[in-house]
């Protein structure tokens, strides 16, 4: 598959006595559902920062479709990489949460009709459509949430970044996020997502996972791969769901590990 964003030996610090990353290097493909985990401080944020141009590497660098991200081609490719942040309130600039949706829109030069028919499709799909009128400020913090995934949705990114955007949910408000960006995934299937999350119970939606340790990477693939690396989770401080560990203590064969991963990603799916 084709890589959409790249980190060639990225290193970056905000002073020199503690490395955030150093030398690191990481390829996101097309149309792929990356989770991102990692103990608080080991680089999941400065990552998402450095692929959406809010920093810049202080060695290395960092691709957009082959092309380095630099400040002077930093307006266009915003426009291709979206990303929602833990706290939504800093996202926020309609007076409503339709003007709100619309104004990336309106910047785009949308026009009025196309705009309004845009808004009202994704506030059906994040199921906020009795919201639209409502000053953002006014809402849950989940409500908040969903409304600034929507305004970053409506843009259709290639790229949406997920920084803990979740976290704000209520368990009711989680199960129809995840339903709605499934139906996001189905609608647009060439859309890269990458969410940096602590959802230990979300391992089985992604197509690959990333575990991130002082800045570096101890692991990367697919939940049932998992299995033969809870050590480098138990060591990162990510404690992974009992039913995988007990599968790990129990020494079960790989060929029930595989079939006990799928029940775990059935119950997933059901929840």
């Amino acid at each position: 598959m084709t890589n959409i964003v790249e980190l060639e030996n990225v290193s970056y610090y905000y002073d020199k006595e503690k490395v955030i990353l150093k030398d690191l290097s990481l390829a996101f493909e097309v149309s792929k559902y990356y989770g991102i985990y990692g103990a608080n401080g080991t680089g999941k944020s400065t990552i998402a920062k450095l692929m959406t141009g809010l920093l810049f590497p202080k060695k290395g660098k960092v691709l957009f479709k082959g092309e380095r991200i630099k400040k002077d081609n930093l307006s266009l490719i915003r426009k291709q990489i979206g990303i929602v942040f833990q706290n939504p309130d800093n996202q926020f600039v309609g007076a409503t949460v339709e003007e709100d949706i619309a104004f990336g829109l309106e910047n785009r030069q949308v026009s009025s009709q196309e705009m309004h028919r845009i808004v009202s499709e994704y506030a059906e799909i994040m199921q906020i459509t009795d919201l639209l009128k409502k000053d953002p400020e006014a809402l849950s913090g989940g409500q908040k949430q969903k409304c600034a995934i929507c305004g970053i949705l409506a843009l259709t990114p290639a790229v949406l970044i997920l920084d803990e955007a979740t976290s704000m949910l209520d368990p009711s408000s989680k199960k129809e996020f995840k339903k709605s960006l499934g139906e996001i995934r189905k609608k647009y299937p060439l859309m890269s997502i990458i969410s940096i999350t602590h959802e230990i119970e979300d391992m089985s939606d992604f197509d690959e996972i990333i575990l991130l340790d002082e800045g570096n990477i101890v692991f990367q693939g697919g939940i049932k791969d998992v299995l033969n690396n809870i050590d480098a989770f138990k060591k990162s401080g990510i404690h992974l769901p009992i039913v995988i560990e007990l599968a790990k203590e129990l020494n079960i064969q790989a060929i029930n590990k595989t079939e006990l991963i799928d029940q775990l990603c059935l119950l997933n799916l059901k929840k």
